[in-house]
């Protein structure tokens, strides 16, 4: 039988796949911030294992770099860590990158794309 996958996550049940190796796939800068962000969840919030940092991490593996650099530095700067959990900030990264995504599609719609370059 295979594991169950959370459609709306993207969290593989039964996967016991090391947070590092979760967090590698992951860029240095984006590494860094969700590092911190881990960190100060830990101190904030009674975690039993690792399994809630999986699923923040699977859960959010589908979003775009620089959503989850805006996002890591406002929940940062304005200390939402103190009431709202991680299930909440992988919530609103993945409705913020489909929101970025769906504005993008509408730009492009909009407004097209550059012409090429013509030498």
């Amino acid at each position: 039988m295979s594991p169950s996958k959370c459609p709306a996550c993207g969290y593989v049940e039964g996967q016991d796949i090391p947070v590092v190796s979760l967090l590698k796939r992951f860029s240095k800068e984006n590494r860094d911030k969700l590092t911190e962000v881990i960190s100060v969840m830990k101190v904030h919030h009674q975690y039993d294992g690792p399994s809630h940092y999986r699923m923040f991490l699977q859960g959010i593996s589908r979003c775009d770099p620089e959503v989850i650099d805006s996002i890591c530095r406002e929940w940062l700067s304005k200390k939402l860590y103190i009431t709202k959990s991680l299930a909440y900030l992988r919530g609103w990264m993945v409705r913020e990158n489909e929101r970025h995504r769906n504005k993008q599609k509408a730009d492009l719609a909009t407004y097209g794309c550059q012409p090429p370059i013509i030498e």
